[in-house]
């Protein structure tokens, strides 16, 4: 190796540990098949990853900054624009949970149960496996989830309302928690960050939540996204 090859790969192995820092786990390029491997890069459809762009599979690739970081992980990779406002917080990843994700939802259920103090809602009758597959696999359910470690510490679940006066939908967040020793990580906020893609990607023109009054954090997290209308929720009960 050259003294310009060592000085390139001293400095990449810098990179890899600011942003791991920063908490990515993987990076990915799209560039020349010659020069990117010869830093770990290898091609991205490897890892069952897809480019949002038509270009030659050996030019799109990755580079796991930890071992088995992509491990489960399958898609299009789409592209962040300067005008994007992604968060990231170290250590905790933001992903939309998928049919195969069976045991996310599960553990979903479960950080709900726990935060909103309701674990016989959410346990006593809880779904099949094969029915929140089934659940998942449609577009008009969302959810996403906060993990760490492996772990779901926080998530919300939504649904996609489509629209009868026009062609569009709303968004409405059903449920939306955070796991107690997690709370003020910024972590609500990127849920609704991520909702915001998944809805911009469906053509939904807004998103809609209602807070109880007296859950002040709630309401002051929606109010610092959001216009707040007051109004009246009824329950009606369906006979029989």
């Amino acid at each position: 190796m050259s003294s310009l090859q060592q000085q390139n790969q001293g400095h990449c192995d810098v990179l890899k540990k600011y942003m791991l820092q920063l908490g990515f786990k993987a990076v990915v390029v799209l560039g020349s098949p010659k020069f990117y491997p010869r830093f770990g890069f290898i091609p991205a459809k490897e890892k069952a990853l897809s480019c949002e762009y038509p270009v030659p599979d050996e030019a799109f690739m990755v580079l796991e900054l930890q071992e088995g970081a992509l491990d489960g992980w399958v898609g299009l990779v789409n592209t962040c624009n300067r005008r994007s406002r992604r968060m990231t917080i170290p250590g905790i990843a933001i992903q939309q949970i998928m049919p195969k994700d069976v045991a996310l939802i599960e553990a979903l259920l479960t950080t709900f149960g726990e935060v909103f103090d309701e674990v016989e809602t959410y346990s006593r009758k809880r779904p099949s496996a094969d029915y929140l597959r089934e659940l998942l696999k449609h577009d008009y359910f969302i959810a996403i989830a906060a993990l760490k470690a492996g772990e779901v510490v926080g998530g919300l679940t939504a649904y996609e309302l489509k629209k009868f006066e026009q062609e569009r939908s709303e968004i409405y967040i059903y449920d939306l928690a955070v796991a107690a020793a997690h709370r003020r990580e910024g972590i609500a906020t990127a849920l609704i960050q991520k909702l915001k893609e998944v809805a911009a990607a469906c053509g939904a023109y807004v998103i809609f939540v209602q807070a109880d009054l007296g859950d002040d954090p709630a309401i002051a997290l929606y109010t610092k996204l959001g216009d707040r209308e007051d109004v009246l929720h009824f329950d009606i009960a369906v006979d029989g």
